[in-house]
């Protein structure tokens, strides 16, 4: 049996989550909540073999700020995110924690029963969005150390645009400086952070810590 907790804050989602991982029959639920100082706890009382980690918590606490945390508590414990939050910021900020699985919630719930299921047998799993970044980031060249002074004012106003989608004409607009002087700072930047696109940009940019990603409220 492998011993599960369940940190997300909506009990109609951990209800959900207990009778898939039930109908399996492989998992023991030794927890579940949705505040942090529980969460932690909880590692601490049980070494769960996997926690389902949501993004949003109870006390506005964004879950990917826990991963490091569990993993200094408990080397053994793998981390599956279970989430709403598909877009690429909050995947990015995943890879680069090395979380064992992303999944989201809409999700058949057979099939996250399986993927974490397949993550307590020492596999990866994730989902369709969160995959393509995977490939990306596995594509990108090696984090060497960058001082963020290393990037100007200017660039780091590109790069921190970057994950909301935005064209160079928009980001250009959003800064009040024209579409050549985004391009020109575009390739600086990849230059600086090893990347040859905006994926692997915003990748190397997250692993280094040159900005912070909250979920939406």
């Amino acid at each position: 049996m492998f011993r599960v907790l369940l940190a997300d804050d909506h009990p109609m989602t951990r209800d959900g989550l207990k009778r898939a991982l039930s109908e399996l029959g492989h998992f023991e639920i030794v927890g579940e909540t949705g505040r942090v100082a529980d969460i932690l706890e909880s590692c601490r009382r049980y070494t769960p073999d996997l926690v389902v980690l949501d993004i949003q918590l109870a006390d506005a606490r964004n879950g990917l700020d826990l991963v490091r945390p569990i993993q200094e508590i408990s080397h053994s414990t793998r981390i599956a995110v279970f989430t709403n939050y598909g877009a690429e910021p909050y995947v990015a900020k995943a890879c680069g924690l090395r979380v064992n699985g992303y999944l989201t919630k809409d999700l058949p719930s057979v099939a996250v029963a399986n993927a974490l299921l397949s993550i307590c047998h020492g596999c990866n799993s994730y989902s369709e969005a969160a995959s393509r970044w995977m490939t990306d980031w596995i594509r990108t060249p090696g984090v060497t150390e960058l001082d963020s002074e290393a990037l100007t004012p200017g660039e780091k106003d590109v790069i921190r645009l970057l994950p909301s989608g935005l064209s160079n004409e928009q980001i250009a607009m959003e800064l009040q400086i024209s579409d050549s002087a985004v391009r020109a700072r575009l390739t600086t930047v990849y230059g600086k952070l090893g990347a040859s696109n905006r994926t692997q940009a915003v990748v190397s940019a997250v692993q280094r810590g040159l900005f912070v990603i909250e979920p939406e409220n």
